[in-house]
């Protein structure tokens, strides 16, 4: 009705004005009439914006609505001819507590949808996203995740409402040099989309400069121009919620206080908006005299010593980089030049003695200055800060009117997530994704493996003495060697406990053996004092020796349990509990198949002899060494040539080192 009655007065005007006025200056008047009346006009401290481009749409929504800033969005079937779908879900509500009645309609996807928009002008554009899970009978809103895109830009991978139930304004500024310019939704599988309503609006070219400073090291940034751009963060510093009705641009500035690390550092400060003036390349389009009119400051600034800054905290995402635009004027000076001040950015030195009534040497000038920092540096989150210097020039104080942060575009064109439009991922994430893709295809190898080995797993694996000995692919045969080594152990200690027929004399022995026989269990037991040697038999025995004799060697070699134990190799070959009879041993047939070389022991007697015969043993006696008068123990062979020797001797065998039967002579 409002623009109705615009419309109706300013044809009244071009119809009486022609009569009394030259032709020139009612021209001049026409025009004036017309621009005033456009709704899309706004005009705040001097400076007045156009937008170009201005597609507002109100999705799901059947009644054309206002919203408080004054805009009219359209309807959706108005907007039907930038829409793209094949489906027609239409969900609203009567009321709900909102900020706006945008939030009381909206559009459902359930498969890929596109808004299409054709523009007018090329530059920076704002692209204003509303979402709020309303209540509705189609789908739960609350639990939907989608995808939106731009041609170029990755708007939200995954995004998801994560059970809010508040409404959520996702906001980008986006360089367009293209006159299409498409918005995708993506719903992800069983999943679906929304959308509350749109906005696509021209925003002016200073808003944002091709210029910057870096950080870390300070150094001058070129090209912000290329990058997209989403708007994580807006503040007014010590001053109220300024809304879309009260800005020159229809942004939204929210209060500090929830981002303050120490909120008792800080306290407010404000002049009347009518004080703000605005220097050189700023006017009020990059923020409104609200923003600058409000400021926080250091708290009890006029204490002798302080030594705190003022801090605010904010979450960001490690894998981009932020611009940070940081808005000041100096509203709580008494006279120029009085106020330093430093700014830290992530504990980085951002701005050193900051003097602002030196830029146009009076006090309450507008003044804001952006930042680049990072993705090395934002590894644990933002941290801005404003402290005095170190020095005593001036008052003791600081202070700060405005934040922005803007989210930077990655280098596959991507605002949230490391996949851009073309699928094409973030190098610094490839690594990461290659290494966990080789563990998990390693885990698949093996557990691969584990169940070929237990497709083929033996008939009897249930009584298998170990579950590994089979099923696992390596090492298997090494654990059953392990196990069964260790049976074997206990075995041969039980025997020398308990059987009154630990050690026997080879003429104890069987004298047959089968060709396919394994050989039987052998032990070497050497006495570390005397060298002498003794074997004996613990599987196939047909005999045994006297009692008595027994008891007494074994009392005399209290040591052979630990010498039984180094002669595992030699055990080797044991598989006592596997003869289902008895097996006898064939010392013949043994000694046929020994190398019949010549030792030490065929030339030498007196302890030189390292070995006696055990078919010569008859009694303990027997297997002493035999001693000489003789004081030189070491002679050549012709002063022995009494010495009576008989022929092949047994050879002293290591069993520590080789995996052989021992020599046993006759």
């Amino acid at each position: 009705m409002e623009m109705e009655k615009s419309e109706s007065k300013a044809s009244k005007i071009n119809l009486v004005l022609p009569s009394l006025l030259s032709p020139t200056m009612a021209i001049l008047l026409v025009l004036l009439s017309a621009l005033l009346s456009s709704p899309g006009i706004v005009s705040a401290g001097g400076n007045a914006f156009r937008p170009a481009d201005e597609f507002l749409v109100n999705c799901g929504a059947r009644n054309l609505d206002s919203v408080p800033d004054g805009r009219i969005f359209k309807t959706d079937k108005e907007a039907q001819g930038y829409l793209q779908t094949k489906q027609d879900i239409l969900v609203s509500i009567p009321s709900a507590n909102v900020s706006s009645p945008l939030y009381l309609s909206a559009r459902i996807f359930k498969e890929d949808a596109t808004y299409a928009f054709t523009l007018k002008s090329a530059g920076w554009h704002w692209v204003r996203l509303h979402f709020f899970p309303m209540n509705n009978t189609e789908f739960d809103l609350r639990t939907a995740t989608f995808s939106v895109s731009t041609d170029k830009y990755a708007l939200l991978h995954n995004f998801n409402m994560n059970n809010i139930t508040q409404a959520v304004l996702k906001e980008y500024l986006i360089n367009m040099t293209d006159p299409n310019f498409s918005i995708h939704f993506i719903p992800l599988k069983n999943s679906a989309a929304f959308i509350n309503a749109i906005e696509v609006v021209s925003a002016p070219d200073i808003l944002i400069s091709d210029q910057a400073t870096s950080l870390f090291p300070v150094n001058s940034f070129a090209g912000l121009n290329n990058f997209g751009y989403e708007v994580v963060y807006r503040l007014n510093m010590g001053g109220p919620l300024i809304n879309s009705e009260n800005d020159t641009l229809w942004r939204r500035w929210v209060p500090d206080k929830p981002y303050l690390k120490h909120e008792s550092m800080a306290k407010s400060a404000s002049v009347p908006t009518s004080s703000i003036k605005y220097g050189p390349g700023i006017s009020s389009l990059i923020a409104p005299a609200t923003v600058y009119a409000s400021a926080e400051q250091m708290a009890d600034s006029e204490t002798r010593i302080q030594n705190f800054n003022i801090t605010w905290n904010f979450v960001a995402d490690a894998t981009f980089s932020y611009v940070v635009r940081l808005h000041f004027c100096d509203i709580v000076s008494k006279s120029l030049n009085d106020l330093y001040f430093n700014v830290y950015l992530n504990g980085k030195m951002a701005i050193s003695g900051l003097d602002l009534s030196s830029i146009k040497d009076e006090l309450a000038v507008a003044y804001f200055k952006d930042f680049v920092v990072d993705a090395s540096l934002m590894s644990n989150g933002l941290a801005v800060e404003v402290g005095p210097i170190g020095d005593e020039t001036g008052t003791r104080n600081a202070i700060l009117n405005g934040l922005e942060v803007f989210k930077m575009s990655s280098r596959v064109n991507s605002l949230d997530g490391v996949f851009g439009v073309d699928g094409k991922m973030l190098e610094s994430h490839k690594a990461v994704v290659y290494v966990g893709f080789g563990l998990m295809f390693g885990a698949f190898v093996g557990l691969g493996a584990m169940l070929l080995k237990w497709h083929k797993r033996p008939q009897d694996w249930q009584k298998r003495d170990s579950f590994s000995s089979w099923l696992l692919p390596v090492h298997a045969g090494d654990h059953s060697f392990m196990t069964r080594k260790a049976e074997d152990e206990s075995k041969l200690s039980a025997a020398l406990a308990d059987s009154p027929a630990a050690v026997a004399a080879p003429d104890a022995f069987s004298t047959s053996v089968t060709e396919d026989s394994k050989s039987p269990a052998e032990v070497q037991a050497i006495d570390d004092h005397s060298g002498t040697a003794m074997f004996s038999q613990f599987s196939g025995l047909n005999g045994s020796l006297n009692l008595e004799s027994k008891l007494r060697c074994l009392r005399q070699k209290a040591k052979l349990r630990n010498l039984l134990l180094k002669s595992q190799n030699s055990v080797l070959s044991l598989k006592m509990e596997n003869q289902a009879e008895e097996v006898t041993f064939d010392m013949d047939a043994l000694r046929a198949n020994l190398p019949q070389k010549k030792g030490l022991s065929r030339y030498y007697s007196g302890k030189s002899r390292s070995f006696t015969r055990m078919a010569d043993v008859q009694c303990l006696e027997d297997l002493k060494k035999p001693e000489r008068p003789d004081p030189k123990k070491r002679k050549k062979f012709s002063d022995r040539k009494d010495l009576q020797v008989r022929p092949y001797p047994c050879r002293r065998v290591s069993c520590t080192t080789q995996r052989v039967p021992p020599c046993v002579g006759v």
